[in-house]
């Protein structure tokens, strides 16, 4: 047993995975593998493929993170890991660009840098690399070299984070939208601009205050369609939004939050995510969540809270450098934070 606790705390130090002021012995193995699953599964992008030397197929990279996922949890039972990791880590890399996707295989990016705060945050690296893990994310720390390096990449172009912040979203919505009458609403659902939103974003009833909200049709079919609305002079005035601007085939229709974000923001009734520092490690609470276009960068860089059940995006836990090196980056973009 004592071989196998050194070993974990070999890859700690190695990542550059530290343990919190507070954490629990438990939940510090959980965030170790975790990293380290990320890591190897990574390096198999570069495993050799008799077919196509530049690329692997996709259920190579998912069983790579199954069977490592299995031995450490024979070394380690007391982690108690969900078998849906390998789906949570695959979809990490596809979506923040870390690795192409072609017909069932894939391969990883080009290698990019971007500098944040004082943190080189990484994309492609290759195995043979030195780089630490928060969560599934790459990165360095040595800021002495950061201002002699070339061909840096802006972070917002590396992971996709838009530039526009949420007002400028809200306000462009606003000024091309072409409203109409609409006569029978009783199909469609509507924002919830004001607290609760730990049960649904959306209610039944419309907000009849003259302000601008949103809308969209009911139902479980994708994509819905999405619309602008107020009441004016008692009528009803709808301005569809295009639907290539709230579905993707990735996030199917959880895009429309960029939307929404933006609505509860101008009627300032978006709530703050909520963070607590705990030495080397912050836990955050996402009491609103982010648009997929952000919210992916903050996943990839992060643990969840619970490995029991995934995916788990309101309740994360980012290293303490890497945490502060983002933050300022979505305050940017119209986001609050609130610390305890």
């Amino acid at each position: 047993m004592e071989k196998f606790r050194r070993l974990l705390y070999s890859i700690s130090d190695e990542l550059n995975i530290r343990r919190g002021t507070s954490e629990s012995v438990e939940y510090f193995k959980r965030r170790i593998i975790y990293s380290a699953i990320s890591r190897t599964a990574y390096a198999s992008l570069w495993d050799k493929d008799f077919d196509d030397e530049s690329c692997v197929s996709v259920r190579h990279v998912k069983g790579k993170i199954s069977e490592l996922l299995n031995i450490y949890l024979q070394l380690y039972p007391e982690a108690r890991i969900d078998a849906g990791l390998s789906e949570e880590l695959y979809k990490n890399f596809l979506t923040t660009g870390l690795i192409y996707h072609k017909a069932y295989r894939v391969a990883p990016s080009i290698c990019r840098e971007a500098v944040q705060g004082k943190i080189l945050f990484l994309r492609g690296m290759p195995p043979n690399e030195k780089v630490f893990v928060s969560g599934a994310g790459f990165y360095k720390c040595d800021e002495k070299n950061f201002l002699i390096k070339e061909n840096l990449s802006d972070i917002h172009d590396m992971f996709e984070v838009p530039e526009k912040n949420l007002e400028t979203i809200w306000q462009e919505l606003l000024d091309k939208s072409v409203w109409h009458v609409v006569e029978d609403w009783q199909d469609m659902e509507f924002l919830r601009v004001s607290p609760p939103f730990n049960r649904s974003y959306w209610q039944d009833k419309p907000e009849r205050n003259g302000k601008i909200s949103l809308a969209r049709s009911s139902g479980q079919f994708e994509p819905r369609s999405y619309y602008s609305y107020k009441f004016s002079d008692g009528k009803f005035l709808c301005s569809q939004i295009p639907q290539w601007q709230t579905y993707d085939e990735h996030f199917q229709s959880s895009v429309y939050r960029k939307f929404s974000c933006a609505c509860l923001a101008a009627l300032k009734t978006l709530p703050p995510t909520e963070f607590k520092t705990d030495g080397d490690i912050v836990h955050v609470n996402f009491k609103y969540l982010f648009p997929p276009s952000e919210l992916r960068l903050m996943r990839l860089y992060s643990w969840p809270q619970f490995f029991d059940k995934f995916p788990n995006d309101f309740k994360r836990t980012f290293d303490t450098k890497i945490f502060f090196a983002l933050k300022p980056l979505f305050e940017q973009l119209g986001y609050e934070f609130k610390g305890e």
